[in-house]
């Protein structure tokens, strides 16, 4: 793994390195790469000092006046409002990296302003038709495509939680830990709520007839060899010849693996590695827990989507108001709580001109 030194002088740099490490360390994002040469305890102390003097220099106020205690500073307007400004800009310069790269492969992210709309023109995908035209005809069949238009309006989510400013400035309380467990809470709705889009999309392609079909069903588990790969070249074809990948989770994926008899080699007794099926490639996704059922899983295990990542995305992703989270209604507890609320406006929508395929897995 390379080595990125990680940034005491630079907020942004650090506090990335910081959440670069955790999720390989604890999700084995391998693709996020940290410093190496300083400990992630280490890190966490340099990240939360240096929060506390980006806090003082937008709050305008040092935090360890005179004959003022850390308990009243935490009360100071500018101090909530600055500490609650740098978290949200922790958080924005974090959320876009990790969804990229956990499903940028058939999403597509953009920004706008506050109070902006999505608007998206798709551009037809298929070629002229090409007739015979005798040498006295003048002219054929008048042919123009149109481009359609669609829109995504944006819609609020919020997150209301408690923070005791009281015992940040004490140094008993994180707030980079804060921050960091924020990132994985919008990170794991948006990537539940993108991977939902793509899948209710996808469970209205044509199934029949059988020779222009782009949903098949593997009764029983069982995947068919020729119609994956019928339905891979379909795909590729009419996306312009672009390369196919075949795209879920490693439960469904685990339906076309090759088993033994073919005389492929296993790692151990059940679990085999291949990035490469039928000549068709896979992408494993990432697990999303769902938090609101618990110990369920938000990822069907029984879909398989055959997709070409170089056309147009599937699903739109767009973001209102830049980057911007928005901390608001902080409001104090008789405990020295705050109570505040962090606000992220998106829409999510499917608008492109690419194909793409379903495997359907039923027991």
């Amino acid at each position: 793994m390379s080595k990125i030194m990680f940034s005491n002088e630079n907020l942004v740099a650090g506090f990335k390195d910081y959440m670069f490490e955790y999720l390989n360390t604890t999700q084995g994002r391998t693709d996020l790469h940290y410093d190496t040469t300083t400990t992630f305890e280490e890190k966490g102390k340099l990240l939360n000092a240096n929060i506390l003097k980006e806090v003082e220099r937008i709050a305008g106020v040092s935090l360890k006046m005179e004959n003022v205690s850390d308990e009243m500073m935490a009360n100071h307007p500018n101090v909530r409002f600055a500490a609650f400004a740098v978290v949200g800009t922790l958080i924005d310069t974090i959320i876009p990296v990790v969804i990229e790269k956990k499903m940028g492969i058939y999403t597509n992210i953009q920004y706008g302003g506050f109070g902006d709309s999505m608007r998206i023109d798709v551009k037809p995908n298929d070629l002229f038709v090409v007739s015979k035209a005798g040498r006295a005809q003048r002219t054929v069949d008048f042919q123009r495509q149109y481009s359609g238009t669609q829109y995504i309006v944006p819609e609020n989510r919020a997150i209301t939680v408690f923070v005791n400013l009281y015992r940040v400035l004490c140094g008993l309380d994180s707030l980079a830990d804060f921050a960091m467990k924020a990132i994985l809470s919008l990170e794991a709705q948006i990537s539940k709520e993108v991977y939902g889009a793509l899948t209710a999309a996808l469970s209205n392609l044509p199934t029949s007839p059988a020779a222009g079909a782009l949903q098949i069903t593997a009764a029983g588990g069982v995947v068919n060899k020729q119609a994956t790969i019928r339905l891979a070249d379909a795909v590729s074809a009419y996306n312009g010849g672009a390369p196919v990948v075949m795209v879920g989770t490693k439960t469904a994926l685990s339906y076309v693996m090759p088993d033994t008899a073919e005389g492929f080699r296993y790692v151990d007794a059940s679990i085999a590695y291949f990035k490469n099926v039928w000549g068709i490639d896979t992408l494993a996704l990432d697990q999303v827990a769902d938090w609101q059922n618990k110990y369920q899983l938000a990822l069907d295990d029984s879909k398989i989507f055959l997709i070409s990542p170089s056309s147009q995305k599937l699903v739109q992703l767009f973001y209102e108001g830049s980057t911007t989270t928005n901390i608001v209604d902080a409001k104090d507890s008789a405990d020295l709580t705050t109570a505040t609320t962090m606000n992220k406006s998106y829409g999510i929508g499917i608008a492109t001109n690419a194909i793409a395929g379903l495997i359907n897995i039923t027991a």
